[in-house]
């Protein structure tokens, strides 16, 4: 196996298999990566479907994926960072990173036996 787990069996039996050995190799990162920038595309997309024409006063907006963390418009002009949707974002956008990171490990060294 190139990219060699740590295995050492537990006191119970079981199989323990170390989560450094997962974080330092290629194909995780690449998983991790590709993630990231998905939900940067995602966003970017989102933030591009909603702008208001400049044709229209009091227009209001948000963008955000998967939930919208800014808000701008209205006749006075209002902008707004909702905080808890960033934070969702942001924990959201990690899980979905770690996993597709935890995926291309997988599918990576099942490929090269």
């Amino acid at each position: 196996m190139p990219y060699d787990l740590e295995i050492r069996k537990t006191h119970k039996g079981g199989l323990n298999i170390s989560m450094k050995n997962i974080f330092q190799s290629k194909p995780f990162w690449l998983g991790f990566v590709l993630g990231i920038v998905i939900f940067t595309i995602l966003n970017y997309a989102n933030y591009l479907h909603n702008v208001c024409p400049d044709t229209i006063d009091d227009c209001g907006w948000s963008f955000g994926f998967p939930v919208h963390f800014y808000s701008e418009g209205g006749f006075f002009t209002f902008s707004t960072i909702i905080w808890v949707g960033l934070i969702i974002d942001i924990i959201s956008a990690s899980i979905s990173s770690l996993l597709f990171g935890l995926v291309f490990k997988h599918v990576w060294s099942n490929r090269e036996l």
